[in-house]
């Protein structure tokens, strides 16, 4: 299905690294534009943090947008960790494609923060320079060819790879073995009920509910590919057993 919408996002290694291969990626795609019958609607967005916005306004202000381009502001911290609720109410248009140019710090941040409480939109996600990622499959340089196969009716269609995002908490030994049952059934209804009334909210009015931004007990949080733990200074071995869906990793 050709899309209707599509947003182009880059991060802070195609902007400050790699301007001109970005400028020659917008040209691309608002040419393939052009020669679709569909015409379909283009947002872009610059995942880059306001700390470096001083550094990059040199590489930034060399980009030149089609007018036909509309460019979404969202509010950004110096972590690259947007307000996910103006985003949600005022910012954030829905979108059938994205297209990514950066490495998978970019897919992360847009699946664990942008994309945080709704589904993330199809997605083909291009490496810039030396951003060799495993959600990157796709290189920069090849972005005329595939951008014209996934805009284009009359070529074979492009397949899609179903990936699912985790939402992952942390249990330890003596919470387990306390409750082991009743608490596993407790978190798990309570993140369903929580996912379930900030999704009611996020497409009616586009508020996240403020009673269930952190009410569980134990944090949790989204995983993709890989989730990173910090010993920090525990001179002791860490054992981690990891379960998926009740089943042993």
């Amino acid at each position: 299905m050709v899309p209707q919408s599509i947003m182009l996002a880059w991060g802070k290694a195609a902007s400050r690294n790699h301007p001109h291969v970005l400028q020659h990626i917008i040209h691309t795609l608002h040419t393939i534009i052009q020669q679709s019958k569909q015409h379909p609607q283009v947002y872009t967005y610059s995942a880059v943090s306001s700390a470096n916005a001083h550094d990059m306004s040199h590489s930034a202000a060399s980009l030149l947008l089609p007018d036909s381009f509309i460019p979404v502001e969202t509010p950004l911290s110096t972590k690259l960790e947007p307000n996910s609720e103006r985003i949600q109410r005022n910012f954030w248009p829905k979108v059938d494609l994205l297209l990514t140019i950066g490495g998978d710090g970019l897919i992360v941040h847009l699946c664990r923060e942008v994309y945080r409480h709704s589904r993330v939109p199809r997605l083909a996600a291009f490496g810039i320079g030396s951003n060799y990622g495993f959600l990157t499959p796709f290189r920069a340089e090849d972005f005329e060819f595939h951008a014209t196969r996934l805009l284009s009716t009359h070529r074979d269609p492009a397949s899609v790879i179903v990936r699912d995002r985790l939402f992952t908490t942390f249990l330890s030994r003596n919470q387990l073995q306390s409750e082991p049952l009743t608490l596993d059934e407790t978190r798990i209804q309570s993140m369903k009920n929580s996912l379930h009334e900030i999704h009611q909210n996020s497409t009616t009015n586009h508020e996240i509910p403020r009673e269930t931004r952190h009410t569980d007990r134990n944090p949790w949080f989204m995983a993709l590919n890989e989730v990173a733990l910090e010993r920090a200074d525990r001179p002791k071995v860490c054992e981690v057993d990891i379960y998926c869906n009740r089943s042993y990793v």
